[in-house]
């Protein structure tokens, strides 16, 4: 089966949306005696409680991004409903490394699901935003 064929879009509505943000540290260094620190960015994650439309036991979805999603708002979400697993090695070798096949297995649904695509719609379904997140 094909990861795409494993994707499914799901609609909610948001109960409760918590955000939160990292600073990355890009290094530590001694200038004159003293420790200097260098944050490299910051990266964003938000956290939904969520009311499915369907009969799904999803009710958290976790997003690692910048996404603006605020409760009572509609949105549809892309759960990557697999786990993914080595499979045979294919006989490609890239530098010192086997390239292995990769086998994407069906799963249940979890209560709480992370999601690299967010889309905030209107009662029709019509995007009025969407978000990508890291994968």
């Amino acid at each position: 089966m094909d990861e795409k064929d494993l994707i499914f879009p799901l609609y909610f509505q948001v109960e409760k949306a918590e955000y939160s943000t990292n600073g990355h540290l890009a290094g530590e260094f001694i200038d004159g005696g003293r420790d200097c620190r260098s944050l490299s960015g910051t990266s964003a994650s938000v956290s939904l409680e969520v009311r499915a439309e369907s009969d799904v036991p999803v009710t958290s979805i976790k997003f690692e991004g910048f996404a603006f999603i605020q409760a009572g708002d509609r949105i549809m979400v892309y759960v990557p409903k697999y786990n993914k697993k080595e499979g045979e090695d294919t006989g490609i070798i890239i530098g010192d490394e086997s390239v292995h096949e990769v086998i994407y297995a069906e799963r249940e649904f979890n209560s709480v699901e992370k999601v690299s695509r967010i889309e905030k719609v209107d009662s029709q379904g019509n995007v009025l935003a969407s978000f990508e997140g890291l994968k």
